[in-house]
Order: structure tokens, then C-alpha cells, then sequence
């Protein structure tokens, strides 16, 4: 009877193992499918959008003007991304390790201070003693990341950054540029041509910048694309001379609503913010 017993002891034992083992494995996934997760500005965690539902995010441009306006604590830039919760920034006049700003890494104080984990530097001049660009700064994982030089004939070089985000299953191209300034429209012109040569590789694109025009006729060139800066909603984002040089520009697979300017006096430049989603 003893021995019976303890069999039946056993057994039962062995079928609790059995149903763990089971357990575990249905709660278990695959490396490969776990999908990335993102920190907001709060500290909590988001997903990328449920099936069938549209992908949505906070995307903003703003000059920076390498943060001579906050005496170079670019942990005020960061902080003020983080409380805006904008999830994918594009950035421009971006110093990294020159003289100016005290040799320090610019991008990773503002990204650390934004909570943003992935961040991108497109270099367009070596500049006392470092380098002078655009940046990308985002929440998601930027899968890759490629600089492009435009035609600057005669003027400051100008560069297009092109990132691709991985969010979920979904990846996104999304752009970063400068523009030449002033009168040299010709030359803008070409670095406009050349820019959307680069968008027509893609199916959908967001690209952000300081364009150095409010000559939104200009942006004609991108095929079925629409700024958020227009004639239509007009933002002064280049506030000490009344002029709208920053945009986000979507393509049609995309759609703009909640544009706001952040009236901060960080840069002599504004942010522009928008929260854009996929149609």
C-alpha cells in the first residue's frame, strides 16, 4: 500500500512539472518577437500601435543654435524635449566636442536628458576642433543611419541625415536637414533636387528642418507632400525676424494635426511640434 501510494505521489508530481513546463513555454516568446518598448517623458512604457491601428507619434524640428542661448547646458534642451514628449526630433546647428561649447558631446547630454536611447550625428563641417551638423534624437531604435552632402557650391556644406526607425514591425525613414541661407536660391534650389532624388528611394517619409525659406512654393518639388509650416498655418518659428524656415514635411502616407509652436527662448529659433500619424 506504501508503495502504491508514493507512485500516486508521483505521478501527481510529475503531472504539476508537466503543466509548469507547459506554463512557461506559452508565456515565453521568442527573442525575435518581443516587440521594443520606448520611454516617455514620465517614465513609463509604451507600444507600438496594435494591429490595425494607425501609428501615431510626436515628432518635432528645432535649430538649436549649437545652445549658445543656454550658455551651453544642453541638459535644458533635453528636458524640455522630455516634457513635450515628443518621441523623434530633428536637430539642427548641432555642435559636438568644439571649442565653443567647451569640447563636450552635445547630442548624448541633450539625448540623456530627453530620455531619447538612440541618437544619430550627420556631420557637415569639422569645426574647431570638432564637428558641426544635424542630429536625430528618438525614442525607438534607429536601425540605421546615412549622411548625405548637398550641393553647397561656394557656401556653408549642407547635409540630409536619414534615419530609419524600427518601431514594432514598422520602420520609418525619417529625415533631417539645413538649408543655405539668405538669397542663394539657386543653390537651395539644387539642394532641394537633390533632396527629393533621396525621399523618391522611400514609399513614406517624414522629413524635418530649418529650410531657410518660407517660400513654401519651394517644397513643390516633393511630389504629394505637405508641410506643416504653410501659407495656410503659418508659424514664425524664427521669432527675431519674423520668418517660418522650420518645418516637418510628410509625405501622403502620413497625416499632421496638433502642429504647435513652443514659444521657449532656448535658440533664436522656435520648435515646431506635431503629432503625425499614419493614414
Amino acid at each position: 500500500m506504501y508503495r502504491r501510494i508514493r507512485s500516486v505521489k508521483e505521478i501527481v508530481t510529475a503531472v504539476i512539472l508537466m503543466i509548469s513546463v507547459l506554463l512557461l513555454a506559452a508565456c515565453t516568446k521568442p527573442h525575435d518577437d518581443i516587440e521594443l518598448l520606448t520611454t516617455e517623458a514620465s517614465g513609463s512604457t509604451v507600444a507600438p500601435a496594435a494591429p490595425g491601428e494607425a501609428l501615431s507619434l510626436h515628432v518635432a524640428t528645432y535649430n538649436i543654435q549649437h545652445g549658445a542661448m543656454v550658455n551651453y547646458d544642453y541638459s535644458l534642451i533635453g528636458k524640455k524635449i522630455a516634457e513635450l514628449g515628443i518621441d523623434v526630433i530633428g536637430l539642427q546647428e548641432v555642435d559636438q566636442k568644439t571649442e565653443r561649447i567647451g569640447y563636450q558631446d552635445a547630442l548624448q547630454k541633450i539625448a540623456e536628458a530627453a530620455g531619447c536611447p538612440y541618437y544619430a550625428f550627420a556631420k557637415a563641417l569639422d569645426f574647431q576642433g570638432g564637428e558641426y551638423g544635424v542630429a536625430v534624437l528618438s525614442r525607438y531604435e534607429i536601425i540605421s543611419f546615412e549622411t548625405v552632402l548637398l550641393y553647397s557650391q561656394g557656401t556653408e556644406q549642407r547635409v540630409l541625415g536619414h534615419a530609419v526607425l524600427r518601431i514594432g514591425t514598422e520602420f520609418i525613414d525619417f529625415f533631417v536637414t539645413h538649408l543655405t541661407f539668405g538669397r542663394n536660391t539657386n543653390i537651395r534650389q539644387k539642394q532641394l533636387e537633390e533632396i527629393a532624388q533621396e525621399l523618391a528611394k522611400t514609399q513614406e517619409y517624414v522629413i524635418t528642418g530649418d529650410f531657410n525659406t518660407s517660400d513654401y512654393q519651394e517644397f513643390e518639388i516633393f511630389p504629394d507632400a505637405t508641410p506643416l509650416n504653410s501659407f495656410e498655418q503659418y508659424f514664425e518659428t524664427f521669432y527675431p525676424y519674423h520668418l517660418g524656415p522650420d518645418n516637418i514635411i510628410l509625405s501622403s502616407g502620413w497625416s499632421g494635426h496638433s502642429v504647435t509652436m513652443e514659444p521657449f527662448a532656448y535658440s533664436d529659433h522656435y520648435m515646431l511640434h506635431a503629432v503625425v500619424a499614419r493614414k
